[in-house]
Parts: C-alpha cells; sequence; structure tokens
C-alpha cells in the first residue's frame, strides 16, 4: 500500500506541530519530521537577549560613546 504524495512528505503541516512520518527500508528505520518546532520548543529555549548598547573605547581604555544605542 502506498501513501499519497502529501502522506510521504507533509507540506502543509499547521503552525506549532510536527509531522513524524517512519519508513523501513533495507532493516533500517528512518524518521523524519515535518513542520516548524518553534512554537513548542521554545519553552526548552533559553530567552533572547537584546543588544541595548555598544561601549567604543579609546586607547587608553576609556569609555569614549556609543557606537550602537536603542
Amino acid at each position: 500500500m502506498s501513501l499519497p504524495a502529501e502522506g510521504r512528505r507533509p507540506s502543509r503541516v499547521p503552525l506549532g506541530h510536527l509531522a513524524q512520518r517512519i519508513e523501513q527500508r533495507g532493516g533500517h528505520t528512518y524518521t523524519r519530521f515535518y513542520g516548524r518546532p518553534s512554537p513548542w520548543m521554545s519553552d526548552f529555549m533559553p530567552q533572547g537577549r537584546l543588544v541595548k548598547r555598544i561601549n567604543r573605547l579609546d586607547g587608553a581604555g576609556n569609555i569614549v560613546g556609543a557606537a550602537y544605542q536603542r
């Protein structure tokens, strides 16, 4: 029994879900995931940080101004 193309390689996976496809060939098991993992994986990721200011230093190591400030 053969799966249709969408069943073998899903292109319309709902946001926040992963579609798992397991296939066995030649005595090996292949597991493939389709979709974007970031919505459910964000619980395990560290929170992002934003650079607010980068200080510029002169030759003596003194702060002379901000190269980037938000």
